[in-house]
Parts: C-alpha cells; sequence; structure tokens
C-alpha cells in the first residue's frame, strides 16, 4: 500500500470561488488568481512528494489537514487553548474548500481525483500554519 504526503508551509488557503467575466460579449468563469497560485505550489510540493514514482492508481484515501494561524488579536488564555486543540477553527472557510484545492494533484498524484472514495479534512491552530495531504491508495 502506497502512501504520499504533502506538506505545504504557510496559511492554508481554500479554493477560492469562480469568478466570471465578460470578453467580447461572453460570459466567462475563472479560478481567482490566489487560488491559482497557491494550486501551482501545492503541485510543485506534490511533485517533489512523488519523486519520479508513477501515478496512484486504484481506489484512493485523502486526509486533509488544515493548520491555520491563530489571531494575534486573542488573548493569551484563547491562544492556549487554540493551541492545545480544545478550540477549533468553526469559522469560514469551509472545511470542503480545503479539500477541493486537491484539483492540483491531477496527474501529479493520480490521474484524476474520481479515484478518491474516502476523505477527511482536518482543521486546528497552531504556530506553524501549513496544509498536510496524505493520499494513500486502498
Amino acid at each position: 500500500m502506497t502512501t504520499v504526503l504533502i506538506s505545504l508551509p504557510g496559511q492554508p488557503i481554500p479554493k477560492g470561488r469562480p469568478k466570471f467575466a465578460s470578453i467580447n460579449g461572453r460570459a466567462i468563469a475563472y479560478t481567482p488568481k490566489k487560488t491559482r497560485d497557491y494550486e501551482a505550489r501545492l503541485t510543485q510540493e506534490a511533485r517533489k512528494a512523488m519523486a519520479g514514482r508513477p501515478l496512484l492508481t486504484g481506489a484512493l484515501e485523502l486526509t486533509v489537514w488544515a493548520y491555520i494561524g491563530v489571531p494575534k488579536s486573542w488573548s493569551k488564555a484563547k491562544k492556549e487553548r487554540a493551541l492545545q486543540g480544545s478550540l477549533r477553527p468553526v469559522t469560514r472557510p469551509d472545511w470542503d474548500n480545503y479539500a477541493k484545492i486537491t484539483d492540483a494533484l491531477n496527474c501529479v498524484i493520480w490521474a484524476d481525483d474520481n479515484q478518491i472514495v474516502t476523505g477527511t479534512v482536518h482543521k486546528f491552530y497552531t504556530n506553524n500554519p501549513r496544509l498536510q495531504v496524505m493520499v494513500q491508495e486502498i
């Protein structure tokens, strides 16, 4: 059973809502630049994690950990509760928007994210913001 671990340092950025524009009278939808840039960084880290191995095949399990920086404005006591895990991020962005960034792993980790049959997303506070992704063949 193959496992791939990816760690992307910095504040996790969830998948942004599509933006719309009109070009020559035609409406187009596009991914916001902030999301595209973040997905490009994730793709780069995934390539490093794969180290030239072939794409994973078959059914896959995905686990995403979004470690979000503790707000500086919080009191010391509130920060401590957050860092101990007794206070979890229940604010926006929604948990599923962290999982949607996995489109960036198509043709890098797997052929298509339709191979994911089980997925879990965890949100925590930390002093070391990052996104961690684990993919396992089932």
